[in-house]
Order: structure tokens, then C-alpha cells, then sequence
């Protein structure tokens, strides 16, 4: 069936992949942290940020993990640390319990990023067929996202029927197919090569790669870009429930509400593919100030429908520009520092998450959610002069 076994790692990937985001606890998340354990509004908060900041710490550490002993290994064991600290929150009544239940579950993360890319590509390099990259990862995210809002009509539901703490459970079983696949896969030959080629300590390896980062400036450019990309993405689920709040949505609207957002994103995304150019950073330009757009017009038109739309608007331009963001930046790092370097990218997603929400909270809280969406759109705005400027550019990665 496959004329070289490194291909089943494509197939691995699309089923790892589907079992990404399972959050069947999202739309009840906060009402399950305020009123079944009783948490103060500020401590959920706190929890639910916990994650972000603590990858802070994380994404560099296991980033060395995934490059200096397996990339597969990592993926896999991230799979399962992610969803599995859920499982004992229904047990969990302390704050310093739960405090750890989303500490561990941020290890999970931290394992899966950057490595569970770094493994495609090179795969793809292996294979000779990288120019593929972009369009298995719009693919994949396709499924997933349908998958997801599935998920979250369920989680909905189980809630709705007094069933909250299954909502907690189930993503274990269903990430942990995912970290099944991800083990089946073959640690690629320019993988292997680039870990023999590891011989310098954690800390020098790390420095270098920083110093890699810094020294590049299309390189840089793109952590910026990346970084006000992802910390959107990652923030977008718990933006949701303030602004639809806001909006007067009940919380059984609110979970609904999502989960189509979510599958429609997942749609938008399987057919998008025509609306992607081949070059990669044309696409940035591109949708960089859509999705500013998106974040600015709810801020002064405050509608039901306008702010869904914008939602689904901003959905889809990130995730447009996700994959042609990666690509940018895994063509231009060397195999033996690729997951380093991307874990590193992906701290400077991980702390900007973090402000990110910490200032959109604040801004909510001392003024409006209108303006806590502006404040993001205006993040987007310097995420669109600096892509422009990174196209101009005469030295690209």
C-alpha cells in the first residue's frame, strides 16, 4: 500500500490530528469551576490562565525533550498528560489541587508543540515532498475542527442533562487514540541524524537557538507574527463566553453557539484551500487585516449577528495564516533544531497569551468587552505592518 513506510506517518498524522482538541468541557468550564467547585470569579480566571503561563516555562524545556531524544515519544506523551489531569477534577475540591491539574495539563502541551509539526516536516523533507506541508495541515485542522464542535455539542448536552463531570473525563480516551498513532509513526531518518547531532548541553542548545531567532530578522519577524497569531487562537475560547455575555446569550445559547462556529470553521477550512496562494507570506498579508477587521467592527457595531460573523471571520483568518506561518518558518530551520527552535516561537506565543488575557480581563472589567476586542484588533494592525514590511524584505527565510 505505501511504497515507502515513512508515509504511514502522513496517515498517523491525520488520525493524531483528529483527536487534537476534544474540549468537550469548554462551554461549561467556567460555570463548572464557579458554581460546582466554588471558586471565586477571579480565582477561575486565574485558573483558566494558569495553563498559558506556565507554558511560559515549559515550551523550551520540552522542546530540548523532543529534539534530543524522540519527537514522536514527546507528541505522545502530550497527548496524554493534556487530557488526562481532567479526568481527577471532579475529585479535586482544593485550589492547589486544581492549581496542579492545569499545571500538568500545560506539560501535555508543551510536549505536542512544535514537535508534532517538526515530525511532518520532516517527514515530508524524508520524503521529498514538503511543498505539501501547508495544504495536510489545512486538511487535517478541517477534521479536527468539525470533530471539536461535535465534541462541544456534547459536552453541552451532558451538562444540560446533570452530567457536568463527564465533560472532564471523556477527552482522556479520545486524545489518548491520538497518542496511540502518534507512537505508531517512524521517527524519521533526518530526525535520527539531527538528535545524533545533538551533542551540546540543554542550556547551549537552547541560547543558540534563541540567538538563531534574534540574529534573523525575517526569522524574528515571523515569531512576532506567529506569536499575535497564536495567542489569539489560544485565547478565542475564553474570549467566547464574556463577549457572548455580554451579547445577553444564555449559557446553553452560549455552548451551541460555539460548537457551530466551530464546525463551520471546520468546513471553511476543508474548502479554503483555493483561497490560498502557493506563497506563503502573500497569504499572511492577506488575512493579517481581515482578522483586524474582524476584532475592530464588533467594537463599534455591537450586533448579535455582526459579532458571530466577525467571530467566524477571525476563525477563519488565523487559521488561514497558521499553517503558511509554519511553513515560513520550518523552511528555514535546520532539522536538528527545529523543535527547539519552534518551542521557542512558541513561548513568545505562550507569554503574549498570557498578557494577552490578562489585558483583555482588565480592559473588560475597567471598561467594555467592545474595548478588549479593539485592544486585540489593534495587535493585528502591527501584525499587519510588520508582515508587510517582512514581504518587502530582500533576505527571506
Amino acid at each position: 500500500m505505501f511504497k515507502n513506510p515513512l508515509e504511514k506517518n502522513i496517515t498517523y498524522f491525520y488520525i493524531a490530528r483528529l483527536f487534537w482538541l476534544p474540549m468537550f468541557w469548554m462551554p461549561v468550564i467556567y460555570i463548572y469551576l464557579v458554581q460546582n467547585k466554588g471558586f471565586s470569579p477571579i480565582e477561575a480566571f486565574f485558573l483558566m490562565s494558569v495553563q498559558e503561563a506556565a507554558l511560559i516555562f515549559l515550551e523550551v524545556p520540552t522542546g530540548v525533550v523532543a529534539d534530543r531524544i524522540s519527537r514522536k515519544f514527546s507528541v505522545a506523551l502530550g497527548y496524554f498528560l493534556t487530557a488526562l489531569p481532567f479526568v481527577f477534577l471532579p475529585w479535586a475540591n482544593a485550589f492547589w489541587l486544581v492549581f496542579l491539574i492545569f499545571v500538568v495539563k500545560a506539560v501535555g502541551k508543551a510536549l505536542m508543540s512544535g514537535a508534532q509539526q517538526a515530525l511532518l516536516y520532516d517527514t515530508l523533507v524524508e520524503l521529498k515532498r514538503t511543498s505539501e506541508y501547508k495544504i495536510i495541515m489545512t486538511k487535517t485542522k478541517a477534521f479536527m475542527l468539525v470533530f471539536s464542535s461535535l465534541c462541544l455539542l456534547i459536552g453541552g448536552l451532558l451538562a444540560q442533562w446533570g452530567h457536568i463531570e463527564w465533560t472532564m473525563v471523556l477527552p482522556f480516551p479520545v486524545m489518548a487514540l491520538g497518542g496511540i498513532a502518534t507512537y505508531m509513526s517512524i521517527e524519521p531518518a533526518v530526525s535520527l541524524n539531527a538528535k545524533k547531532l545533538q551533542e551540546t548541553t540543554y542550556l547551549k542548545h537552547s541560547w543558540a537557538s534563541l540567538t538563531y531567532i534574534l540574529k534573523t530578522p525575517a526569522v524574528f519577524i515571523m515569531a512576532v507574527i506567529f506569536a499575535i497569531n497564536d495567542a489569539t487562537q489560544v485565547n478565542l475560547k475564553w474570549f467566547y463566553p464574556s463577549v457572548f455575555e455580554k451579547l445577553g446569550f444564555s449559557f446553553a445559547l452560549m455552548g451551541v453557539t460555539t460548537a457551530i462556529i466551530y464546525f463551520i470553521k471546520g468546513v471553511l477550512s476543508g474548502v479554503s484551500l483555493p483561497m490560498m496562494s502557493k506563497n506563503a507570506m502573500k497569504n499572511i498579508v492577506t488575512y493579517m487585516p481581515l482578522v483586524a477587521i474582524g476584532f475592530l467592527v464588533p467594537m463599534l457595531w455591537f450586533h448579535p449577528l455582526i459579532v458571530v460573523l466577525a467571530l467566524l471571520v477571525i476563525n477563519l483568518g488565523t487559521e488561514l495564516m497558521d499553517s503558511s506561518i509554519e511553513e515560513e518558518l520550518n523552511d528555514g530551520i535546520e532539522s536538528r533544531d527545529r523543535a527547539t527552535v519552534m518551542s521557542i516561537v512558541a513561548l513568545f506565543g505562550s507569554v503574549l497569551a498570557t498578557m494577552m488575557l490578562w489585558i483583555f480581563g482588565y480592559i473588560q472589567t475597567v471598561g467594555s468587552v467592545q474595548g478588549s476586542l479593539g485592544f486585540v484588533g489593534l495587535l493585528f494592525m502591527v501584525g499587519t505592518y510588520v508582515s508587510f514590511r517582512a514581504s518587502k524584505m530582500k533576505v527571506r527565510l
